[in-house]
């Protein structure tokens, strides 16, 4: 809604919390919106190892079919230890329940 300011304002920053309140219940595509909002500096500083971290907890635990093939993407953009320090992140974060990520 608050995205493409369907029946209310558009709001970015809105919808990124709202966004990010659905990944943190579980939702795959909350999950890949919450990544893909990362990339593009919205909401939050733009970081491209957080949205390789959402990006990886919507595929692998939120059951978002990444059809665009965005991990392999951004790891072209990322360091090896910035994989991994992703990978370890998203990680952490399922164990957390995606509480505080």
């Amino acid at each position: 809604m608050y995205w493409n300011g369907e029946g209310v304002p558009k709001s970015p920053l809105i919808a990124h919390m709202w966004f990010r309140r659905a990944a943190e219940q579980g939702d795959g595509k909350a999950q890949y919106f919450v990544g893909s909002m990362y990339a593009l500096g919205i909401g939050e500083p733009k970081n491209l190892t957080l949205t390789y971290m959402w990006t990886k907890i919507a595929v692998t635990r939120g059951g978002y079919l990444d059809k665009g093939n965005t991990l392999e993407r951004l790891e072209k953009h990322l360091s090896k230890a910035d994989v991994e320090k992703a990978n370890i992140l998203a990680n952490k974060c399922i164990q957390k329940k995606f509480k505080d990520c």
